[in-house]
């Protein structure tokens, strides 16, 4: 009878071993995980009568769903009535309305967009014009200022050489179709160093250059003023 015992118990625990065994194996081969077991327990946990009952039951819920959906179908492919069709018309309209607004709503905001550009353009446009003005004015400004000087800086020169030379400078403008810059340093020159260049004018055809010179010399603030006095009248003209 020991016996007996012995060997019952030596195969109930080489048979748990052998179980152990397989349950690691099935672990570490990815066989067997957390989610597994409580599937498992889930199964079977209930008995084979309460499985069944609940399996008639999902069945019976599944039919009853489907003969709804089939009924909504049948009741849909029915003709409606007069008051439905104005109902379905009504809603269609009102559904066409809505985008009707949203789209005139995007209409009016993308042309506000558009404006609110354009007048950010047409201020950008004006300050680069005045920009532009200002530049021109300036490089005007310095060129003049330029100008100037040099003007000055010449009418020292001729006030400074000899008056044979002074002259000689005079003719050689003339002869250079530049007989307004002549009078222009005449008249910048101080009236003594101008009175002896123009004496140096002896022979009949210097004599009559000097005469023109001073001729041109008498009326060349004159002829300046009434050339502006021309000039703003056009310009009042063309503003009317």
């Amino acid at each position: 009878m020991k016996t007996l015992w012995n060997v019952v118990s030596f195969m109930a625990v080489v048979h748990l071993l052998a179980l152990a065994l397989f349950a690691v194996w099935l672990w570490q081969s990815d066989r067997l995980s957390r989610d597994r077991i409580e599937s498992l327990r889930d199964l079977l946990a209930p008995t084979v009568a309460q499985a069944e009952a609940a399996a008639e039951a999902a069945a019976q819920e599944a039919e009853a769903l489907r003969a709804m959906e089939e009924a909504d179908v049948r009741r849909r492919r029915l003709p409606m009535s007069s008051e439905m069709q104005i109902e379905h018309i009504s809603h269609l309209e009102e559904i066409e309305q809505r985008a009707i607004r949203r789209l005139k709503s995007e209409r009016e905001h993308l042309l506000e967009q558009l404006s609110s550009n354009l007048r950010r353009l047409q201020d950008r446009e004006e300050e680069f014009e005045e920009e532009r003005r200002a530049w021109e004015e300036a490089i005007a400004a310095e060129r003049e200022r330029r100008a100037d000087e040099q003007f000055a800086k010449a009418v020292r020169q001729l006030e400074s050489v000899p008056p044979r030379q002074g002259k000689a400078i005079m003719v050689e403008l003339v002869r250079d179709n530049q007989i307004d810059q002549a009078v222009a340093y005449l008249d910048a020159m101080n009236a003594r160093a101008s009175s002896k260049i123009l004496e140096q004018f002896r022979t009949d055809e210097e004599i009559r250059l000097a005469t023109e010179l001073l001729e041109r010399l008498r009326r060349f603030g004159t002829d300046a003023e009434l050339a502006r006095d021309d000039d703003h009248a056009d310009r009042i003209a063309d503003a009317q």
